[in-house]
């Protein structure tokens, strides 16, 4: 496989991440396209044989933590919202579901919620999450395993709620 259509194969992966990360839309698609840029630019210092993946996530961290995270979200005024934000989604379960996991994930630590990130949603390895975020197997193994156990705990105690009292 080519640079070219490795780097294509990842971009959902890399776009999944970078939505969970930056927490919206428009800037989950400027960390992508900055990290494919960077990629691009620095290709000659990847070493065909070595893991893609890892290596294109760490790019995609370092971007967010230098960019998104460093200067803090923006608010945007009510007049220059743009319309779509300014819809309520219908109110159906799935929906409700979701919202629901996005704020359980929310109140997960940061370190936690980045490791079961990488582990479920961009299917990495532990020792590809270790390379990436720089710790060792045993740390991310401990990461992830809290998170699983408290977003679970999260998302029992949520789904106890009556609806009228939400």
């Amino acid at each position: 496989m080519t640079f070219e259509q490795e780097l294509l194969a990842l971009l959902p992966r890399l776009r999944a991440y970078a939505r969970n990360m930056a927490r919206n839309a428009h800037d989950a698609d400027d960390l992508v396209q900055d990290t494919v840029l960077r990629a691009l630019s620095a290709r000659e210092r990847f070493a065909p044989g070595t893991n893609m993946r890892a290596w294109l996530f760490t790019i995609l961290r370092n971007r967010f933590f230098n960019t998104v995270a460093a200067h803090g979200r923006t608010n945007v005024p009510l007049e220059d919202a743009p319309p779509e934000a300014l819809v309520t989604p219908p109110a159906h379960e799935w929906a409700f579901r979701q919202s629901e996991l996005r704020l359980a994930l929310g109140k997960l630590h940061h370190l936690q919620r980045e490791a079961l990130l990488l582990s479920v949603g961009a299917e990495l390895s532990y020792a590809e999450i270790g390379e990436i975020i720089g710790c060792p197997v045993g740390t991310v193994k401990s990461r992830v395993f809290r998170a699983r156990q408290e977003l679970a705990a999260l998302l029992d105690h949520s789904s106890t709620l009556e609806p009228d009292s939400v």
